[in-house]
């Protein structure tokens, strides 16, 4: 049975809204996930910067043993590994987008609700988004998670520091 003018007219309004509705979704999960996995990325960095300093402000004052360094070092791992997550998370996210964009790119047009029909390229692209989504996810919950776990790890050392001070006379 052919499409009334009006069911015409609902299909063109419906493809044009879902458009734009898609690309400001896309435009604000973008904005929120980039924002999230930029500020993971800060603090990790930020918290190694700061830890360097502090280990160099201990050596070069002779306050620090060497076993008491290698401790101290050994938690920039965790700092690091949280910038290489972040670094995944954005990775993830811009595969998110870019099979979003070749998702609804393969899926065509239709006259009938829902007004678009999925493509077997459409789904594989799905595949595609839900994946990386999920590992966006993971990665910046890692990132987040080693920055904590490194904090923890960090107060553990410094509360084991002995910080060779001369004795009081």
């Amino acid at each position: 049975m052919p499409n009334s003018e009006a069911q015409n007219r609902a299909a063109e309004k419906f493809h044009d809204s879902r458009r734009e509705f898609v690309l400001k979704m896309s435009e604000a999960s973008v904005k929120t996930g980039d924002a999230v996995l930029k500020s993971s990325t800060i603090i990790n960095g930020g918290a190694c910067a700061a830890l360097i300093a502090f280990m160099g402000a201990l050596v070069s004052s002779n306050k620090i043993s060497p076993a008491e360094l290698t401790t101290l070092a050994y938690t920039l791992t965790w700092f690091a590994c949280g910038v290489a997550y972040s670094a995944l998370g954005l990775g993830s996210a811009f595969l998110a987008n870019f099979g979003t964009w070749h998702m609804l790119s393969n899926e065509e047009p239709a006259w009938q609700f829902p007004y678009y029909k999925r493509t077997s390229r459409s789904r594989r692209w799905r595949r595609v988004v839900r994946v990386s989504q999920a590992l966006g996810v993971l990665f910046g919950t890692a990132s987040i998670g080693t920055f904590l776990w490194g904090i923890k790890q960090t107060c553990a050392a410094v509360s084991h520091l002995t910080f060779n001070l001369p004795l009081p006379p």
